[in-house]
C-alpha cells in the first residue's frame, strides 16, 4: 500500500461524571472510548457529538497516539464495531496535537495492518476478514485533508476483498461463508464505484470470484440477495467491460459445468 502513516482495553467500565457532565460528555480517553464502543451506528448522531468533545479529552500526542491504538484495536476486533470506529475518525480526522495528526496516525495502522494480512490469515482467518472489513470501512468514512476520498486504498481493499472470497473458493462449504460474503457484499455496495473507477481490471477479476461463489455453494438468501445488490449496482459501470460469453464459458469449465446456451 502506497505511502506511510507516521507515527486493550474492553468498553465495560463506568466512570464517574465530573459535575454537571451530561451523557456525552467526556473526561478521559477511556471514557471517550467506551462511549464511541456503545454506539450501535455509523449514522447515529452521537459520533458528531462524541466527535466534537474529542478535543477537551486528547490534550497531549501521548494521548492522541493512545487513542488511535485503543481504538483502532476496537475496530479490528469487533465487526460490528469497524464502521462506528471508521464513522469517528471520520469526523476527528483533521484533529492534530502538536505535529502529530489523527488521520496519519491511523493511516499508520492500516498500513501495518496490511502489511502482515498474509501472517494474519494464515494464523486467524476471522480476524483477517474483521480486518478486511475495518480497512473497508475506513476507505467509505475517512477522507484526506481535502475532502477527497483515499483513492490510493482502491487496490488494498480489492486485494483483501479477493483473499477474503478466496477463502471459500474449494468444494468445502465453511460455516464462516454467510458471514464473510457479507463483507464483501457491504463494502462493494458502499465504495464499488470507485474501486472500479481506480482499479477497473482488479474490480472484473473480483466480480468473477464472487459469482464463482454463487455458483460453487449454497449461500442463505439474505447473502444471495446482498451480493446480488452489489453485482447490480456496479453493472451499469462495468458492463461495456464485461464479456459475459466469454466469462461464463470460462467459469463453466472450471466448475464443470456444461452450458446448454
Amino acid at each position: 500500500m502506497p505511502g506511510r502513516g507516521r507515527g486493550i482495553q474492553n468498553c465495560s467500565s463506568d466512570t464517574l461524571r465530573r459535575p454537571g457532565q451530561t451523557a456525552t460528555e467526556t473526561s478521559s480517553v477511556e471514557d471517550l472510548i467506551e462511549k464511541i464502543c456503545h454506539v450501535k451506528s455509523p449514522d447515529d448522531l452521537q459520533i458528531q457529538t462524541l466527535a466534537s468533545n474529542a478535543r477537551s479529552v486528547i490534550i497531549t500526542e501521548d494521548d492522541l497516539r493512545n487513542f488511535v491504538a485503543k481504538l483502532c484495536h476496537e475496530g479490528l476486533s469487533d465487526r460490528a464495531k469497524a464502521p462506528v470506529v471508521a464513522a469517528f475518525c471520520g469526523e476527528t480526522g483533521h484533529l492534530r496535537v502538536g505535529e502529530t495528526k489523527l488521520r496519519n496516525l491511523l493511516m499508520g495502522r492500516v498500513q501495518a495492518e496490511y502489511v502482515g494480512k498474509d501472517e494474519l490469515l494464515r494464523s486467524d482467518p476471522v480476524r483477517f476478514v474483521t480486518s478486511a472489513m475495518f480497512l473497508g470501512e475506513v476507505y467509505n468514512y475517512v477522507t484526506c485533508e481535502n475532502g477527497s476520498p483515499f483513492k490510493v486504498l482502491s487496490e488494498p481493499v480489492m486485494t483483501y476483498l479477493m483473499m477474503v472470497v478466496q477463502l471459500h473458493t474449494g468444494e468445502e462449504t465453511k460455516p464462516t461463508l454467510d458471514d464473510d460474503m457479507g463483507v464483501v457484499a457491504k463494502q462493494l455496495l458502499q465504495r464499488g464505484h470507485m474501486m472500479y473507477a481506480c482499479k477497473p481490471a482488479l474490480m472484473m477479476d473480483l466480480i468473477s470470484a464472487v459469482t464463482e461463489i454463487m455458483c460453487r455453494h449454497n449461500l442463505s438468501q439474505a447473502s444471495t440477495l446482498n451480493l446480488l445488490a452489489a453485482l447490480a449496482e456496479l453493472w451499469p459501470q462495468v458492463s461495456g467491460s464485461y464479456n459475459s460469453r466469454t466469462t461464463h464459458a470460462t467459469l463453466a469449465a472450471k466448475l464443470g459445468v456444461s452450458l446448454q446456451i
